[in-house]
């Protein structure tokens, strides 16, 4: 149903967020498939080594950590095992890296690979590397 616009402001009194799906909403959906999806494949290395030690960055590492294990546990194919804990750094960023290309392979609508996205989605537009239309 339409709304013309004096009566929106009954509907938005007292709100305070207004979520929005992106994808062919305020964006192209090829924008997002074009643009947005291939900027996390290309950066999603760099994004994890710059910002690995704030802790927004912690959260979606262990959210990673934990979906890896839980998936392994579960007998899901298709994902490169994580090392051990505890151990040095970079095998583990090689393996979160090989795991979230593997989850966008395979279209996984898991919240770890969607909150790691809109991190840097969000970062991104911030700092302009990526531009709205």
């Amino acid at each position: 149903m339409k709304r013309h616009q004096e009566d929106l402001t009954s509907v938005i009194e007292g709100v305070d967020v207004i979520m929005l799906d992106i994808e062919g909403t305020t964006t192209s959906i090829s924008f997002v498939k074009d643009e947005l999806f291939p900027f996390v494949r290309r950066e999603v290395r760099n994004h994890l080594e710059a910002t690995w030690e704030e802790e927004e960055t912690k959260a979606d590492v262990a959210a990673l950590t934990r979906q890896a294990r839980e998936d392994l546990a579960a007998r899901v194919t298709g994902y490169p095992p994580l090392p051990e804990e505890g151990g040095e750094r970079e095998p583990l960023l090689d393996a979160l890296v090989a795991n979230v290309l593997a989850m966008m392979d395979t279209d996984r609508k898991v919240p770890a690979l969607k909150t790691l996205q809109g991190h840097m989605w969000r970062r991104a537009y911030q700092s302009g590397l990526v531009q709205g239309q």
